[in-house]
Order: C-alpha cells, then sequence, then structure tokens
C-alpha cells in the first residue's frame, strides 16, 4: 500500500499511478506530510537557526563578488565553498545563480559565460 495527498494529486495523476503500478494499492491520505514537518523539536530549532546565520552570513561575504565579468558558475562555487568555511557539512541543493534575462528562469540553466550587467537577480541557497 502507497499513501499520497489527495490534496495534491490531480485525479489524472492518481489515474496514471495506477496504470503504471497496478499491483500497489493507493491510499488517499490527508496532511500526513504537513504534521509531521510542522512539529519541530529542539534539535531542529537549532540546526534550523545556524542554517539561516550560515546562509546570512555567505549572502553577505558575496554581495562584494557580485558585479559584470564574475560568471555564474564562479558564484555557485562560492556558495558552496562558503557553506563548508563557516561550518555547513554539504550543500542540500546545488545552488542555482542567474542573472540578467535567465533571473526570469524558474530554475536557471548553469552558465559559463560572465554577466555583461550587474543584474543579479536571483540566488537560491541552503546551508
Amino acid at each position: 500500500m502507497v499513501g499520497f495527498e489527495a490534496q495534491h494529486v490531480t485525479y489524472a495523476q492518481y489515474r496514471q499511478l495506477r496504470r503504471l503500478f497496478p499491483e500497489i494499492e493507493f491510499r488517499s491520505t490527508a496532511d500526513i506530510v504537513e504534521d509531521v514537518a510542522t512539529v519541530k523539536d529542539r534539535a531542529e530549532v537549532r540546526a534550523i537557526r545556524r542554517a539561516v546565520a550560515i546562509t546570512d552570513a555567505v549572502f553577505s561575504e558575496l554581495l562584494p563578488l557580485l558585479k559584470p565579468g564574475v560568471t555564474e558558475l564562479d558564484i555557485a562555487a562560492e556558495i558552496s565553498y562558503r557553506h563548508r568555511r563557516h561550518g555547513a557539512a554539504r550543500d542540500s541543493f546545488e545552488p542555482i545563480v542567474v542573472s540578467g534575462d535567465r533571473g526570469r528562469c524558474r530554475t536557471g540553466a548553469r552558465q559559463t559565460g560572465a554577466s555583461g550587467r550587474e543584474n543579479w537577480s536571483r540566488w537560491t541557497s541552503d546551508a
């Protein structure tokens, strides 16, 4: 049996799952993920606060580096390096750095060329 959050799965998606996995019984659930995710113990709260502090420090250090001629790839590498330097064990996901016209994209395509403008419009990070 596999549970799924009914308010997040369309009927079309449910039917596709049943077609792909006919031997599995699917059961509708509600708020299981939300209930687990909203309850934080003291250790989780400390970890979140530490991650926020690391991310704030990294962002402050990166601001002077954001200028024409610096590549998005270089900034992404700096994010990962500085997270670790400040005590993060690893990146939870690959940093996304986009500039210029690519800043409108939800997840920018990795670019190795230098930015021609001071239009750093999106930066996603986690510690």
